[in-house]
């Protein structure tokens, strides 16, 4: 509410007519394609076939769009640091249409969001701390703050730090799948139950979907999922009987699968 209170002034001095709403509306976005993605994810294992890979690229969207939902909703942030990071994901999204070519006022757009940063005395800047250009490229980061990265943003949701190393496994492994990197790939490997041929002197390897995997993953994107969706009903007043019954299902539920998974961690691959 303090946020809303002070709609009017924010958008009289950036010249942005809603800074505050369209900030909420695009985390309340992202947190449904999160949701959309681990409803997705799960579905997958309702059909005849199990997925080789596409769980795990829906698994990496799952855990982006929850770390981008959390970030736009985390509770408790100074209002004009609101104001950033909103600024730095519309500004974004306009710079990709641009590139893409296919809006024909897309570089408008771009320059109207930079304006609006300007006028409250923000630079928008690359990576390499160049002022923002129609040659730059990389994500826009508005007075120093952009779309945090997915390895810390996922060590974060998942354990409380940004250091963690399932952070950077999750996301570089979840983005080899995603590249068809050969590493990535071969994730559906069964490499115990290897053949080898003696004449040829290869291998032949079973390919298929490990349960014990699929549950490890199906833990982070219930807790990041989660988190995300507790971040935004925090910032929004909606905590009420029923949203925290339903967290505490769902915390429930990743601590049955994690139960369930705890005599096999040590048999389980990297």
């Amino acid at each position: 509410m303090r946020e809303i209170s002070a709609e009017s002034d924010w958008a009289k001095r950036s010249g942005w007519h809603a800074p505050f709403a369209d900030t909420h509306s695009l985390a309340e976005l992202t947190l449904r394609a999160a949701n959309d993605y681990v409803h997705t994810f799960a579905d997958t294992f309702n059909t005849e076939r199990a997925p080789l890979y596409g769980h795990l690229v829906l698994a990496r969207s799952a855990l982006e769009s929850s770390v981008i939902c959390w970030w736009l909703s985390e509770p408790g942030i100074a209002r004009d640091e609101r104001i950033r990071r909103g600024l730095s994901e519309y500004i974004y999204s306009a710079v990709e249409e641009q590139r893409l070519d296919l809006v024909p006022d897309a570089a408008q757009h771009v320059a109207a969001f930079i304006d609006h940063a300007t006028r409250l005395e923000w630079q928008v800047k690359d990576y390499n701390g160049k002022l923002w250009s129609s040659k730059s490229r990389g994500k826009p980061r508005v007075d120093g703050v952009g779309r945090p990265p997915g390895a810390a943003g996922i060590a974060s949701l998942l354990t409380d730090d940004q250091t963690s190393k399932i952070g950077r496994v999750q996301w570089s492994r979840l983005s080899a799948v995603s590249h068809v990197t050969f590493w990535g790939l071969r994730s559906a490997f069964d490499d115990d139950g290897a053949v080898s041929d003696p004449l040829s002197g290869r291998a032949e390897v079973p390919v298929g979907t490990d349960a014990r995997s699929v549950s490890l993953q199906a833990i982070c994107l219930l807790k990041a999922l989660r988190r995300a969706a507790d971040a935004m009903f925090e910032l929004m007043g909606w905590q009420d009987h029923a949203w925290r019954a339903a967290a505490t299902a769902a915390e429930d539920l990743e601590r049955q699968l994690l139960d369930a998974l705890k005599p096999h961690l040590s048999a389980m691959r990297p």
